[in-house]
């Protein structure tokens, strides 16, 4: 999954530019680059932040090459495929995806109507994530899969859970945990697996479900799939509890990732403590970054 080359096409001249005079090791290492009207650039790996001057030379934050109006227009309507308004929807939840999966989350004015937001005036900031292909991230969390259970997946934004669970649907549904399991992917917001990335040959019995909202995917695949695992992508929402209860009515074992640190944080939020008080889940799994490196704790719930 090469996420660069494929963030390139959208970017403006002069970004691309120097993000292609990057050395091949940080090009691959990038996890985020970030666009702010006016202000500097930022560069993001999974271990630091850091800033180029127009040269592509590393400095301080107020030597930094800085993004313009025009860069950000460019970049959005590169974005929105040249329509804003055939995105909106989207945009008003705060982020863009790419066809290759690159998350582009979007900050500017709110519009409001009736006290609803409506639309998204000028954009300020845009976030862009990039996917990464990592085979063995995973290797923590398929050592408890011998028998497919239900595992909560949990961090704080960036530190690598969708990482982690591509890695995990694409070789547990391989048999690397065993047997290969039928494995139905409700891949929302299409940035797990997109269609046609190139690690999607590294998968086994996956049925892919891309750009279905997690309600009606994990609905369908319940019913017309007979999988032997559901994977899907940061739940919290109360409709999505609601979803994962009946999934669990219908035996089907669930993986799923939330934003959290730990364990007691996700009972102060009423929707994941309605699922953590029916004993959906059977291991919540922690990830954190220590050092700069991927820290994994488990956590094993009473039933």
């Amino acid at each position: 999954m090469n996420s660069v080359a494929n963030l390139i096409p959208y970017l403006p001249p002069s970004l691309s530019a120097l993000i292609t005079s990057l050395s091949t090791a940080l090009k691959q290492s990038l996890c985020e680059v970030r666009l702010r009207r006016d202000l500097p650039l930022s560069f993001s790996t999974y271990g630091e932040t850091f800033f180029l001057s127009s040269s592509g030379k590393r400095c301080r934050v107020n030597e930094a090459m800085r993004s313009t109006q025009y860069d950000m227009e460019f970049l959005l309507g590169n974005l929105c495929e040249g329509s804003v308004y055939r995105h909106m929807s989207t945009m008003r939840e705060g982020y863009l995806i790419t066809k290759e999966g690159i998350r582009a989350g979007i900050c500017g004015e709110g519009i409001y109507k009736e006290g609803i937001l409506s639309a998204m005036g000028d954009c300020y900031s845009v976030n862009l994530r990039l996917p990464h292909d990592i085979p063995g991230i995973a290797d923590s969390l398929l050592g408890f899969f011998s028998q497919p259970r239900s595992v909560l997946i949990i961090s704080p934004p960036g530190v690598g859970k969708t990482t982690l669970l591509r890695d995990f649907t694409l070789r547990v549904s391989a048999g690397d945990a065993g047997r290969p399991l039928r494995v139905a992917l409700v891949d929302e917001r299409r940035e797990i697996l997109p269609p046609g990335s190139p690690c999607f040959c590294r998968g086994g019995l996956i049925d892919l479900l891309s750009g279905y909202a997690k309600a009606d995917g994990m609905e369908i695949a319940t019913r017309t799939l007979s999988p032997e695992l559901i994977v899907c992508d940061e739940i919290g929402s109360q409709e999505d509890i609601s979803a994962i209860l009946a999934v669990q009515n219908s035996g089907v074992p669930l993986v799923a990732t939330a934003h959290g640190s730990s364990y007691a944080e996700l009972l102060r939020r009423p929707p994941m403590k309605t699922l953590l008080d029916y004993k959906v889940f059977s291991m919540i799994f922690i990830l954190s970054k220590e050092n700069g490196a991927l820290k994994t704790t488990c956590q094993e719930v009473a039933v």
